[in-house]
């Protein structure tokens, strides 16, 4: 079992500082998004599903991952900004050993995630735009197993 978390790229700035669900990417975004797919495109382990926050910036950043990988992109209402984070916690717990999955999220809450995961303080794992961590499971628990900025992906 494998999940890579992805926070969304490089979004358009909020509106008089509200935060708004059709924000879209902008062109360095689309291009973060694009160099995601090709590097998870790479990987040994193929992802076998891939979910996304509804929100635009999200989906925009999961659908070239999904085109990359021939896989169908499922929005799900527990990646949104402001989810709950026990319903993310649950579905973590219910992942088979034959998953490889995608979750392409939001900060905060994916550091949230992991801080609540290792018991840690979730700055420790913040996310930078395009970032990307990847998890596993193994009879002790989750194991973080390695956390990209953008730019150390593009390097690796």
């Amino acid at each position: 079992m494998l999940i890579y978390l992805v926070r969304h790229a490089k979004a358009q700035p909020r509106i008089a500082g509200a935060d708004h669900p059709q924000r879209c990417l902008t062109a360095k975004g689309l291009e973060q998004a694009q160099q995601l797919a090709t590097w998870l495109s790479q990987q040994t382990a193929k992802p076998n599903e891939l979910y996304s926050s509804p929100f635009r910036r999200c989906v925009d950043t999961a659908a070239p991952i999904a085109t990359a990988l021939d896989l169908p992109l499922h929005t799900v209402a527990w990646l949104s900004h402001g989810h709950d984070l026990q319903q993310c916690l649950l579905n973590l717990e219910q992942l088979t050993a034959d998953k490889v999955q995608i979750w392409v999220g939001h900060e905060p809450e994916l550091s949230n995630m992991l801080g609540t995961l290792f018991n840690r303080d979730p700055h420790e794992f913040s996310f930078s735009k395009a970032g990307i961590a990847a998890l596993t499971r193994d009879q002790a628990g989750w194991r973080l197993l390695w956390q990209y900025r953008f730019k150390q992906l593009l390097a690796s």
